[in-house]
This record gives C-alpha cells, sequence and structure tokens, in this order.
C-alpha cells in the first residue's frame, strides 16, 4: 500500500537542503512528481477506505476502488470544485452549494500539482528552483490533511465525484 505521508517523507531529502551549490534539478523533479503522487494516492486510499473499508484492503474490490481512478478525470473534477460558486452538476454531485476550505484546498492542489508534476516528468529544459520545489512539497502535505480535515460526508460526496463521470 502506498501511504501518501511516505511518499512525502520521500520527497524531502529530494530537496537536497543541506547541499551546497546549485541544486540538482532532477532530483528536483523527482521531489516535485513525488509530491503529485502523495496526494494522488491519498485520495484514492480515503476514496478505497471509504468506499470498501479500510480493513477491506487485501481485498479485489478494494484493489479496483484504488485503480479506478483516471488522473485527467480527478484534475477535471478538482478545476470544477475549485471555484466560489459551483456549476449545477458540482452542486448536486458535492450535495452543497458551495465546497467547503479544505475540499476547495484539496482541489487547487490537486491541480497545481499534476500540472507540475507534468512539466517536471517531460519538460527537456525546464529548471525550479529548491524553494519552489519546497512549496510544492509542501502543498502536498498540506493538501493531504486537509483532505483528512475535511467533513466526511462531503469528502466522500467529493471522492465520488472524482473517481466517476457524473450526468446531469
Amino acid at each position: 500500500m502506498v501511504d501518501p505521508n511516505g511518499l512525502i517523507g520521500a520527497a524531502r531529502p529530494l530537496l537536497g537542503e543541506n547541499n551546497k551549490g546549485a541544486p540538482n534539478q532532477t532530483r528536483l523533479g523527482r521531489a516535485v512528481s513525488t509530491a503529485y503522487y502523495a496526494l494522488f494516492h491519498g485520495v484514492t486510499r480515503s476514496a478505497s477506505d471509504s468506499f470498501v473499508g479500510a480493513k477491506h484492503r487485501q481485498s479485489p474490490r478494494y484493489e479496483t476502488v484504488y485503480r479506478g481512478f483516471e488522473h485527467r478525470r480527478m484534475k477535471e473534477g478538482c478545476a470544477a470544485v475549485n471555484k466560489p460558486t459551483l456549476g449545477a452538476k458540482v452542486s448536486k454531485a458535492l450535495g452543497a452549494a458551495n465546497a467547503s476550505q479544505e475540499i476547495r484546498d484539496v482541489a487547487n492542489a490537486f491541480v497545481t500539482l499534476q500540472e507540475r508534476r507534468h512539466w517536471a516528468d517531460y519538460s527537456p529544459t525546464g529548471k525550479i528552483t529548491r524553494a519552489q520545489a519546497r512549496d510544492l512539497v509542501d502543498l502536498a502535505d498540506f493538501a493531504v490533511g486537509q483532505l483528512a480535515a475535511a467533513n466526511a460526508e462531503e469528502r466522500r460526496n467529493f471522492l465520488a465525484y472524482l473517481m466517476l463521470s457524473v450526468r446531469e
């Protein structure tokens, strides 16, 4: 089982904050990518625990839910949730006219981290500063905490919305 906090812990040494000189771009990129996956696995684990149950983590059903998430769908769902006023479809799915600050924080972080992960993994010439990479690792850590802090019912609605395509 992938542990989101373990991934955040693995990302921090990649920042090379105790190293002198210019930061290693490969390691910084890996830290950014790892930060995104910490949040991704935080979301998929939370959903699987909610919908199947943590005591069933070894079951095929748990793995099916865990692996049922699609990165693109999650990003689109997060972008739709991270708005001051929700559209009708999102509002219906969340059961509220507005998302809580905790859920909006998770949604915003997910979009940001996915975009930066794509850059880190695929840009052949881009550079990132150590401070920028650290901020992204901190953002993932914050978002994992905000997901856990969110109201349980709203969190379950949000997770279901991220997993499934919802018709009007």
